[in-house]
């Protein structure tokens, strides 16, 4: 602006020129940088110093340029006002033209009060004169919030906010304008009496940021925990974008404008903009990316002409591409032909477009027939503030499904003629590929301003329902139409919008046939008469029958609100002991077994006693073995060494020749005697010899697979591989993966399978259970389930010991037998105690004790047990008069007569409140009361680390210093025969809960709870537990028990499953070892089925190692598996065995009730391992230095077995068949 300067001389030096002053405005404290530009304003700086004033107030000089610029501070003044600015030298002053304001600055809100701890939320700081003055700066609390000058006004000013330290509550927002400090601090209605800088103290964020606090607090502003996305779907759109998307996450609520973005090779597309619903959702509409689609097809057609002629383009990198409608990676590809799209590579720039609705009748452009099922996959990102870990989900959430398939826009077509006539009923419009990427309740159909409700959506047909009578004849926005008829309109997403054409209701007319309806309506009376004559007749004949549903349909519907009680109770109650269980297994752990033992039971399954097992060190469970003259293992002094022992040691340097031992194996499975067996023992020997080279064992192991591959893709059913051990590589896979997954299984999965063990444990427990046939009341097999009525009840038992500070209480049933009460009891008494370290209840005696009555040992059989037609019913608690809160103890039993012959007496001291010394270290024979080994020796902490109830319980005579064995099976045979041999004597059965019907049942003694496996009880009672012979047939009304049983188990189940199959960092790099050789074997061998890729996988490491431990817990575990849980683990196997598989299996009503028990859960579990397989391969590949590496850190475990031992067995085969290895 120009300001002529006013007063001055005519002669001389000329007054000072004022052309500009900026800014015009500034607080009223003062300190605002004035700047003046003009002419004449002095030569020097003496000359204009103390000159410049605005009004009366003077302006202190800051910067000068001779003659031409001042720069000055304005100072402060009292209240607002307006005054011209004047500037002097020495011919005078100068006033300005305009006049410079005072304004009071007034600071009176904040808009949002919340946003991200990463910063980049945008705020609005409102109030009154905020544009004025020269230098502008805001602080929430000590945070920096960057003003843009550029968007300020007198009412708002906008800043930036950076980043926080961590989430909190801002108390004081400080905004400085020049000379001026104003502050927006918050205030309580409790008056508290915190500064307003005073940062809170004792509070705390939870994880989805909400805030919690021990006094009241207050905040201007709140920074909170950066939003995380935890789902987004659906993930597929058409290319045109506009589908409604729905974003599942954390804290969105904390960003004001979210953004979606879509990625092809690391660049941008486009974006949209979201809406956020709440803290937890928020709908995004997808980007287009019709410009990337069109100049695809664009490269397409021009290299279709290319490859016309003589020219070869050059091989070019794409991304994800797919002809036949799936999504694979291509990191090179040959040059496009006609028939194989080519992607959009990553040097073009594409220009996204967000422009108003897109109006189409018709496909984009022509697309080559092979095009049509073309699928662009990209990577979704979001722009949120400054959060950076939501602009790249690959890397930050590697479990979030983040790319979305775009495929071709949905084609709806116009009607013939542009009307088409209404009869009523439905609407049907026809089209192309309606439903690729967008459902119901992505299409909008409006005929007129009038909805037409969508009911079915087909890839070639949408079916619609249109209003009673024909709308006003407008299109959907009201827009009267030419035709005077209402325009059919179908809106897809946001972006998509198809004109179909106009709609005429031609309806029938009430009045059209109005001369026929009148004989209609006779005909229709007399034959409504002739109806109900002959209805009222079936009536009177159907009464009884109807009454008989009714009380039939009384009868189910009791049924069945029992069963849903009984489950709902049931799964209270087990809720209630798991959460105890879970609470003792965070501080005693689960009792693993440790690895000696558990190779022991994976490679030499029931061989308890053998030669590989070293003297001085690992001893399965106490045990010695004996005719070996080798003890010392591979690592003797030489001079230990016979020639023998030499001999071994050099085929041990054959055997790590790879050409050698590849030979070897195939010499030995081309003899015709070479049995399964012997496959089975040379796998496991091998890898005892090998265990030291793991990544060697690898190596073999690769080559043994690849040609195995190449046998089975010859053959008719290649989904076959791996299904059955049928050559030493198969049991050779699962050794090695047993290996790699034991401390996986030690430290994460193992936890969940102990607590379905123990769940199914207890809920099995807390019914009735049949101590001889272990038919149960709650079971989920159909074959074990006790089908009688026995009326029973609770006992509630305080157990007393000498050792303990306070009674335990336990619950048992009144028609427990008295193993089945000790074995109850013991359970209380030792929790998660490793089995091997409890005490046998045949080394025990349950003492009831009575007050006045004095003690009464309780047995199973004694002088008081009753017969019944020649049958004797083992003792129970009824059987005593036991009644409520009756007071038990545990007693050392005495080494009698009336003991069975050959059980052993238990000599030592349990240790129960206090973890075992370091002199009590499992390692010798004589520190647990089950003899050596057992998972103490081992180290898991979980193993030896559980919490114990006293000092010690009891203690039994010192005279018994032989080893005691624990070995569950080996304890099982000594005392089942025993009791055989006792009762064939006195040739007179027993039975507990159900007298038999057979004498196959003639010889048994008691439930032996320490020992009597599976089989042996299924020798001695007619059948294993597959086996239902002898059960007659079981009524329907029973079968509701396995439903209950199923329910109420049904939370542990799916988290052993969701566990199993969930990919982690915890994961063993063997499996996405194993799955990439797989994958890669089948795309070598051209195999392009998934079902036979996803059978292999399954065969390799479910089927082959996670089945067997769910049938066999106690290989991992240091438990006893009963008969009643192991056939309701067998269910739950054979479940996961389904869920593998891809063949529906059809349900029936002759359908076992195993597979009907889970029928509607398997969808879900296919699902699931669906998943799991593919985030595997999703996983980034493991290369050869990192297996090698992790391999090298398995093979550690040299000392631990005798390896010399090992080539002695080995060599026998060798030896059998000298000639064929020569």
């Amino acid at each position: 602006m120009m300001l002529r300067g006013r007063g001055g001389e005519d002669g001389g030096c000329p007054r000072p020129r004022i052309d500009l002053i900026k800014p015009l405005s500034g607080p009223i404290e003062g300190g605002t940088l004035v700047t003046i530009e003009g002419s004449n304003l002095g030569i020097r700086e003496e000359d204009v110093r103390g000159r410049i004033h605005i009004g009366e107030v003077p302006c202190e000089l800051e910067r000068y340029e001779i003659s031409v610029r001042i720069e000055c501070r304005t100072g402060p003044v009292r209240s607002e006002m307006s005054a011209p600015v004047k500037v002097g030298n020495e011919a005078g002053y100068t006033m300005s033209s305009v006049e410079f304001r005072y304004r009071d600055v007034q600071l009176e809100g904040l808009s949002p009060t919340m946003g991200p701890q990463s910063g980049g939320t945008k705020l609005s700081i409102i109030g009154k004169h905020l544009n004025v003055g020269t230098a502008a700066v805001a602080y929430l609390d000590d945070y920096e919030c960057r003003i843009n000058r550029t968007q300020a006004s007198s009412s708002r000013l906008t800043c930036v906010t950076s980043a926080a330290r961590s989430p909190e509550h801002i108390r004081v927002l400080t905004l400085r304008i020049d000379g001026a400090n104003r502050t927006l601090a918050c205030s309580t209605s409790g008056g508290s009496n915190a500064t307003p800088g005073e940062r809170l103290r004792g509070s705390s964020y939870g994880a989805a940021g909400t805030y919690h606090s021990r006094y009241e607090t207050c905040s201007v502003y709140n920074y909170t925990v950066d939003p995380k996305i935890m789902q987004i779907k659906p993930l597929k759109s058409f290319l045109s974008g506009g589908r409604m998307m729905t974003v599942h996450g954390t804290n969105l609520d904390a960003i004001q404008q979210p953004e979606i973005e879509v990625y092809l090779n690391d660049e941008r597309l486009n974006r949209s903009t979201c809406t956020v619903l709440n803290s937890n959702q928020m709908e995004c509409p997808s980007p287009s990316v019709r410009d990337a689609w069109a100049m695809l097809q664009q490269q397409q057609s021009l290299l279709r002409n290319l490859t016309a002629g003589d020219y070869t383009p050059p091989r070019m990198l794409s991304g994800f591409v797919s002809a036949d409608g799936r999504s694979v990676p291509i990191q090179q590809q040959p040059p496009p032909t006609a028939s194989m799209p080519m992607l959009l590579p990553s040097q073009y720039s594409l220009t996204s477009t967000s422009g108003p609705l897109v109006t189409a009748a018709a496909p984009l452009s022509p697309f080559h027939p092979s095009e049509q099922q073309l699928q662009l996959l990209l990577q979704i990102n979001f722009l949120m503030d400054s959060v950076l870990s939501v602009r790249n989900l690959p890397k930050h959430f590697q479990n979030l499904r983040s790319g979305i398939v775009y495929v071709a826009d949905p084609v709806y077509q116009p009607f013939p003629n542009t009307v088409k006539m209404y009869k009523g009923d439905t609407l049907v419009i026809e089209g192309e590929h309606l439903n690729a990427a967008s459902d119901e309740t992505d299409v909008n159909v409006t005929i007129g301003m009038a909805q037409c409700n969508v009911t079915s959506l087909a890839p070639t047909q949408l079916v619609c329902t249109p209003p009673l009578e024909q709308p006003a004849p407008t299109d959907e926005n009201g827009v009267p139409t030419v035709k005077e008829l209402p325009l059919v309109v179908v809106r897809v997403g946001r972006s998509l919008r198809f004109p179909i054409g106009f709609i005429k209701y031609d309806l029938i007319k009430p009045y059209a046939f109005s001369h026929i309806l009148s004989g209609i309506i006779v005909s229709g009376i007399f034959f409504v008469l002739c109806l109900l004559a002959i209805l009222f007749i079936y009536r009177r004949k159907s009464t009884l029958a109807e009454r008989e549903y009714k009380r039939i349909q009384i009868q189910m519907d009791t049924l069945e609100s029992n069963v849903r009680m009984e489950c709902k109770q049931a799964f209270a109650e087990l809720q209630t002991d798991m959460t105890d269980l879970t609470a003792d297994l965070e501080s005693s752990g689960t009792p693993t077994l440790d690895l000696v033992n558990y190779v022991m039971k994976v490679f030499f399954p029931g061989v308890s006693d053998h030669p590989v097992l070293l003297a001085n060190g690992a001893k399965l469970h106490g045990h010695h073995h004996h005719g070996h003259p080798h003890h010392g293992g591979h690592h003797g002094h030489p001079h230990q060494r016979t020639n023998y022992d030499q001999a071994m040691v050099l085929f041990e340097q054959l055997i790590n020749n790879r050409v050698f031992l590849l030979l070897f194996i195939d010499t030995l499975e081309a003899q015709k005697t070479f049995t399964i067996r012997d496959k089975v023992n040379v796998a496991s020997l091998l890898m005892i010899v090998l265990m030291n080279q793991m990544d060697y064992v690898t190596d073999i192991l690769k080559s043994l697979l690849l040609r195995l591959i190449d046998k089975s893709v010859m053959t008719k059913h290649p989904q076959l591989m791996l299904r059955r051990t049928e050559s030493v590589v198969e049991k050779m896979l699962t050794n090695y993966m047993a290996l790699c997954m034991y401390d996986y299984l030690r430290n994460y999965a193992g936890n969940s399978l102990f607590l379905l063990y123990k769940a199914i444990k207890h809920q099995i427990e807390k019914g009735l259970v049949d101590a001889v046939t272990h038919d149960a009341r709650y079971s989920l097999s159909e074959d074990r389930l006790l089908r009688e009525q026995i009326m029973h009840s609770v006992v509630t038992l305080h157990i007393i010991q000498d050792d303990l500070d306070e009674k335990v209480q336990c619950k048992v049933l009144d028609c427990d037998t008295i193993s089945q009460v000790k074995s109850k009891v013991l359970d209380a008494l030792f929790k998660n105690t490793p089995f091997s370290l409890r005490p046998s209840v045949h080394d025990l005696d349950l003492e009831w004790r009575h007050g006045r009555g004095g003690h009464l040992v309780l047995r199973d059989e004694d002088v008081t047990t009753k017969s019944v037609h020649g049958w004797k019913r083992l003792n129970t608690l009824a059987h005593y008069g036991v009644k409520e809160s009756a007071v038990m103890s545990l007693v050392a039993r005495p080494h009698d007569g009336y003991n069975t012959p050959g059980r052993h007496i238990f000599p030592y001291c349990y240790y129960i409140n206090n973890p075992p010394s370091s002199n009590h270290h499992l390692s010798t024979s004589t520190a647990s009361p089950h003899g050596a080994g057992g998972p103490g020796s081992g180290g898991s902490s979980g193993t030896m680390g559980a919490a114990h109830q006293t000092d010690t319980l009891l203690a039994g005579s010192a005279s018994h210093h032989h080893h005691h064995s624990h070995h569950v099976q080996q304890a099982a045979a000594a005392a089942a025969a025993a009791a055989a041999a006792a009762q064939q004597q006195s040739q007179v059965g027993v039975f507990h809960l159900v007298k038999p019907m057979d004498d196959r049942f003639s010889t048994l003694s008691s439930y032996d709870q320490h020992g009597s496996s599976s089989s042996a009880h299924g020798a001695l009672y007619g059948g294993g537990p597959g086996s239902g012979s002898h059960h007659k047939a079981i009524p329907e009304i029973f079968l509701t028990r396995l439903l209950a049983t199923k329910g109420t188990i049904q939370k542990f189940v799916d988290d052993l499953f969701a566990t199993i199959l969930t990919v982690n960092e915890a994961l063993p790099p063997a499996v996405k070892w194993l799955y990439d050789l797989l994958d890669a074997a089948a795309r070598h061998h051209g195999i392009h089925d998934p079902e036979v890729i996803h059978a292999w996988k399954s065969n390799g490491l479910p089927l082959r190692f996670w089945v067997n431990f769910i049938k066999n817990p106690d290989f991992i575990f240091d438990i006893y598996k009963t008969p009643s849980v192991d056939v309701c683990l067998s269910v739950i196997a054979q479940t996961f065995m389904d869920a593998c598989s891809t063949t529906e299996y059809r349900l029936g009503k002759d359908s076992p009730s195993n597979k009907l028990l889970f029928a509607k859960d398997l969808p879900q579990y296919r699902e699931m391992v669906s998943n799991f397989y593919a985030d595997i391969a999703m996983m980034p590949q493991i290369s050869d230095q990192e297996m090698r590496s992790a391999m090298q850190r398995l093979s550690i475990h040299q000392q631990q077995f005798d390896t010399l031992a090992a080539l002695k067995e080995l060599y026998i085969y060798v030896s059998k068949y000298r000639l064929q290895v020569r």
